[in-house]
């Protein structure tokens, strides 16, 4: 739900004093500048450009207290796969991967995210598909446990979203989804979860896959049910990207299975964030309305 790594504006940013230090620590108490990150769209964290006394270039998340609190957010979880990533050169590499949520990057420069109709081009479409089937060949990195699946991180935030005094989803979507779970692949591969465009860096020569914070284990079609409901692709299109991510055709059912779960995911993190108060614009400078987007979600699983 953020996009860092643009390029960055004149405004110094500084850091409260607890995250300066830990920043220190983390460059070995090397002397940085922090400055804010032109047209960011941060709907989760807050992004900043760390320039150290010798000249390197850092992207800094600073996570909020929600998305430990309230989103299900596991900084370890996102840390291992996001350093996984990273060594495999879909995302940038990770300088930093912090318990308390501070991840720290290497600047891509000149990288920008795409636009919201991004995934409309076919060509930039298969770059984008190119790097999610990379991810989906990594095996899952070791650690205290396996990262959660789809259907874990949605029950988190349906918890979340009734805490914060949100009505839960109707009942028959509830149900749907019990049953989607309970025919789910038992495939364990390192999965996105929240691959929409704004999370997808062009430097000029090639794509970057950004904001790990909902990553987790899956079969992988789920990253691609965002792809298509972001780049809203008909079903000829669906089977040929089903087939270049290394996929039969025939799990096209599958896929329309997911794109219904990718928009459930939206409605209920909408929820939480609605009932939470959150506050950010969009990529255009608007006020984001979290508890419309839910409702467009909602609305749309009866399609």
């Amino acid at each position: 739900m953020t996009i860092g790594n643009l390029p960055e504006s004149d405004a110094p940013a500084p850091l409260d004093d607890d995250v300066r230090a830990r920043m220190s620590k983390v460059l070995g108490h090397r002397q940085f500048d922090c400055f804010r990150v032109g047209g960011v769209q941060s709907l989760n964290n807050d992004v900043r450009l760390l320039v150290t006394a010798d000249g390197q270039r850092l992207a800094v998340r600073l996570a909020s207290a929600r998305g430990r609190n309230h989103l299900g957010v596991d900084p370890l979880e996102e840390g291992a796969i996001a350093s996984l990533a990273g060594v495999a050169g879909i995302g940038p590499r990770v300088v930093h991967a912090g318990t308390d949520g501070l991840l720290v990057t290497e600047w891509i420069n000149g990288a920008r995210p795409l636009a919201a109709d991004g995934f409309a081009d076919a060509l930039r479409r298969r770059a984008v598909i190119d790097l999610v089937r990379r991810l989906h060949e990594l095996d899952l990195p070791s650690g205290p446990g396996p990262a959660r699946s789809i259907f874990e991180r949605i029950a988190a935030l349906e918890a979340s979203a009734l805490a914060a005094g949100r009505a839960g989803m109707p009942e028959r979507h509830r149900q749907k989804l019990t049953r989607l779970k309970a025919s789910a692949q038992s495939s364990q591969r390192p999965t996105h979860h929240d691959l929409w465009p704004n999370n997808v860096l062009d430097d000029g020569e090639r794509l970057w896959l950004v904001d790990w914070e909902f990553s987790g284990c899956g079969d992988g079609v789920y990253d691609l049910a965002c792809i298509a409901v972001s780049a809203g692709l008909d079903p000829d299109e669906e089977r040929a990207m089903l087939v270049q991510a290394g996929r039969p055709s025939g799990d096209h059912d599958w896929l329309s299975a997911m794109k219904w779960v990718a928009r459930y995911f939206e409605a209920s993190w909408g929820l939480v964030m609605a009932g939470l108060g959150a506050s950010a614009t969009d990529g255009t400078g608007q006020a984001f309305d979290y508890g419309a987007h839910a409702a467009r979600m909602i609305a749309r699983l009866d399609d």
